[in-house]
């Protein structure tokens, strides 16, 4: 079974289903219907903080239902009925990882070290000149032609089996805390290192985060400068608000335009010529200021969860980069978190 629940998260980005009946469906949901067998006839039961995780996709629902009501479900799309299906999901998935940590670990490190052997060997077909090798791992119609952008050569940033080296960086940092908070022997450097030589923006935010972090006086002076800064922004220049410290170039142009609308409604921007992929941009068209409001809820439970002040720094600069919550990576933070939560209050097993 082990093999089985590790393929189904092997390949996030390359949908079995589409090369064999032409429907996309992500890989890991065809573990629904064991996951939902063990739920209901599993021996071990479900802990409290998991109920909490479901009240979300119901809350979803029924705010789509109203929504719908008003406006009719052909204006909502197809993007909040993924999200609830990945709750539910991710619900059931959460349940089972807590119930099978050992499970979860071993998982968890060996889809870190074969998409480092991957990324690896990207970079080695891209310096052969092999470029159309590099994307056999994706079937998405957008992909097709991508060709994984030079950082420094001779390195390139590679995405492993991701789409792009900010999602697989994600993936790798959130992962290297989860296994550093429980295990507390993780080489602290290899997230420096590898955040460096992913070569993506994402990455290189993720070391400041580390550099503030790890000791307590920078991260005090960095607060109070970010308090000041902020402060300022909002009573001098306020379309420019808090995030616009971190919005540079196009990856993070969407939460420049969302802050702007919201704050100075006259310069003109409309949500529906957002074109960024962050968090904000993604979520906003199809639910609203409530739905986001929802989304936002639900992501600082999961932080609280974590009991890892490093989550509060790591999740935003992940939103902001890639804020599509149904993705791999947030789907096993979620179960993480869960599992650091249980292992804080009752010590459970980790090894």
């Amino acid at each position: 079974m082990k093999y089985i629940y590790f393929l189904a998260f092997l390949f996030p980005y390359r949908s079995f289903s589409l090369d064999l009946i032409g429907l996309t469906i992500p890989n890991y949901y065809f573990l629904f219907p064991f996951l939902f067998i063990n739920f209901i006839y599993g021996k071990k039961k479900a802990k409290k903080v998991i109920y909490v995780i479901a009240i979300f996709p119901i809350i979803l629902t029924l705010f789509y239902v109203v929504k719908a009501s008003e406006q009719g479900f052909s204006t909502l799309g197809l993007t909040g009925i993924n999200l609830i299906i990945n709750f539910i999901f991710i619900f059931l998935f959460a349940h089972y990882s807590v119930n099978n940590v050992t499970l979860f670990i071993w998982m968890i490190k060996r889809l870190i070290l074969i998409n480092i052997i991957y990324a690896i060997v990207q970079n080695i077909l891209l310096l052969l000149g092999y470029d159309q090798l590099t994307m056999f791992h994706s079937n998405l119609a957008s992909q097709i032609n991508y060709v994984q952008p030079e950082f420094i050569y001779p390195v390139f940033r590679v995405s492993g089996f991701f789409n792009e080296s900010s999602q697989l960086i994600i993936f790798i940092i959130l992962s290297l805390v989860f296994l550093e908070t429980i295990n507390r022997n993780t080489h602290k450097y290899i997230k420096y290192i590898l955040s460096i030589m992913s070569g993506s923006k994402t990455g290189g935010l993720y070391v400041l985060s580390f550099i503030l972090f790890s000791n307590i006086y920078l991260m005090a002076i960095a607060s109070f400068a970010l308090l000041f800064i902020t402060s300022y922004l909002l009573t001098e220049q306020p379309k420019w608000f808090l995030f616009s410290i971190m919005a540079f170039e196009h990856r993070y142009e969407g939460l420049i335009e969302s802050f702007d609308v919201v704050i100075d409604p006259l310069i003109g921007v409309s949500f529906d010529e957002i074109i960024g992929l962050d968090f904000i941009s993604i979520y906003y068209v199809s639910l609203g200021w409530i739905g986001v409001t929802i989304l936002i809820t639900y992501i600082a439970y999961t932080i609280y969860l974590s009991k890892n002040l490093m989550f509060l720094f790591l999740l935003p600069i992940s939103l902001a980069a890639n804020g599509a919550l149904p993705s791999m990576q947030y789907i096993l933070f979620v179960a993480s978190a869960v599992i650091l939560f249980e292992n804080h209050k009752n010590k459970i097993n980790l090894h």
